[in-house]
């Protein structure tokens, strides 16, 4: 089902009985409005299809971002925040983004951020899903561990757009000093943030 769009442009046909646009422009009328008892047809009517052509042209967008109808029905504030609506419409349909824990982050040139938590397995090749895949490219692949110490850790592609391998070493040091052996059988928590386009 298509969105109803109440507002339509007046006059906009090819041969509409309308002034010129530098007559409109050189009319002396323009500033003050029209004069009372004295009224052209053709003026008026480019006059409303100007109007006319910028309302439709407004509801077409609040429409057609949202998916909403856009009604003629006298509501104002009911207008207002449809307009807000699509705004808010397109900006997230321009910049796709999932911002929580495992999410992404697009921008308009097509670099594209994600991020996210993982559990790591030491002496392992560990897979890594990305929360979307990248269109293009991975270009950078950054990995940290959140606990309490500096573990040696690394990412690269594997010749995917939607994950990468990670290994984790297996020993490292606490911030204390004390050296820890890793196994298999124990996880790490870590961060993960990859830029892509």
């Amino acid at each position: 089902m298509s969105n109803q769009n109440d507002f339509k442009a007046f006059a906009i046909g090819g041969n509409a009985n309308v002034v010129s646009q530098e007559d409109y422009q050189n009319n002396s009328n323009l500033d003050i409005g029209l004069p009372p008892n004295k009224l052209e047809i053709d003026l008026l009517n480019k006059i409303l299809r100007q109007t006319s052509t910028m309302s439709s042209v407004m509801a077409n967008f609040m429409s057609t971002q949202c998916e909403q109808n856009v009604l003629d029905d006298g509501d104002v504030s009911g207008l207002s925040q449809k307009f807000s609506d699509s705004l808010k419409c397109h900006e997230e349909k321009q910049f796709p983004n999932q911002l929580m824990q495992n999410g992404y982050q697009e921008f308009p040139n097509g670099l594209m951020i994600q991020w996210g938590m993982y559990k790591f397995t030491p002496l392992a090749e560990n897979k890594v899903d990305l929360p979307i895949p990248f269109k293009n490219a991975i270009l950078n692949i950054q990995i940290i561990d959140t606990g309490y110490a500096a573990i040696p850790m690394s990412g690269i592609g594997n010749g995917t757009l939607n994950s990468f391998r990670a290994w984790v070493s297996g020993r490292f040091f606490t911030y204390s000093g004390d050296e820890v052996k890793l196994t298999p059988e124990m996880n790490i928590n870590g961060q993960y943030l990859v830029i892509g386009y």
